[in-house]
């Protein structure tokens, strides 16, 4: 059996990794129970290696992140060497994360420190240090104060900022990197910032990232139409995906002609991807 991912036009999504595909497809009942009864997230790090395994059978070289903000407050979760990458998918270990950079990856640390600095213009310093009980905290430094903040008084916002910074500088451009819903407790202008940084880095990587949203925020930021991907739920059809631009061919000339952005398209309906009455 061969299983791809095909958009509605045939076009495949994901060339070259239909192997995987059957892996999945083949995957032992056993291992379908296993993954159906993964312990919740607060269980950290074996629910972290339990996801993990799953997925790497499916997609390997690959990070896939969904930041909540109980995960990323925790100043406890896995030790940088427990897990792959720097942090789990829901961010837990985001101090220890940075804690490592500080050692091993300072110019990946300035880069996230710079990107931050463009969205929150008065952090100058992000930096981790050890408490007691084997607790590691963030701390923020403001331009022009000589004092430290500890991170309950900065907001949700600005972890969860630092947290898709993280992983976007530190993700390997030879591995896939899917960050789900990047647009959760940010300022819009704070969105924008980000989706320009992930977009300016596409031309580094020889592997996409690939972001699904449900904010026009993300949308709107979308410089290429083509790189658009709707995807629904049909009561016939099951889930369907497909290109923004088979929707509407002329979508590129819509935009320039109209003014409009690409969200704006997508939330008047022009696009799919909205609820529609059931008939």
């Amino acid at each position: 059996m061969k299983l791809r991912w095909v958009d509605t036009s045939g076009r495949e999504i994901f060339p070259g990794k239909g192997k995987y595909l059957e892996r999945l497809a083949e995957m032992s009942e056993e291992t379908r129970r296993l993954f159906n009864t993964l312990p919740s997230s607060s269980q950290g790090v074996d629910n972290f290696y339990l996801e993990r395994r799953f997925y790497s059978s499916f997609f390997p070289y690959s990070n896939r992140y969904r930041f909540d903000l109980q995960s990323l407050r925790n100043e406890f979760g896995p030790t940088p060497s427990s897990i792959h990458g720097f942090f789990d998918s829901h961010g837990l270990g985001l101090s220890l994360a940075v804690r490592r950079l500080q050692t091993e990856s300072p110019e990946v640390l300035k880069n996230v420190t710079v990107a931050l600095g463009t969205i929150y213009p008065q952090i100058s310093e992000i930096k981790a240090e050890p408490l007691a009980a084997g607790r590691v905290a963030l701390f923020f430094r403001l331009k022009g104060v000589k004092t430290l903040l500890g991170e309950s008084s900065v907001s949700d916002g600005m972890m969860h900022a630092i947290a898709l910074l993280i992983a976007i500088e530190s993700s390997s451009p030879d591995s896939i990197l899917v960050i789900e819903e990047p647009e959760n407790a940010l300022h819009p202008w704070a969105v924008h910032e980000i989706m320009n940084l992930i977009q300016d880095k596409l031309s580094e990587r020889s592997q996409p990232i690939i972001i699904t949203t449900h904010s026009p925020v993300v949308v709107n930021a979308i410089r290429d139409p083509a790189s658009l991907y709707i995807v629904e739920n049909d009561l016939t059809r099951g889930t369907t995906i497909t290109p923004a631009v088979e929707r509407d061919t002329a979508l590129s000339q819509i935009l320039n002609d109209s003014g409009e952005r690409l969200g704006e398209v997508w939330m008047g309906g022009g696009l799919g991807g909205i609820p529609s009455p059931l008939p």
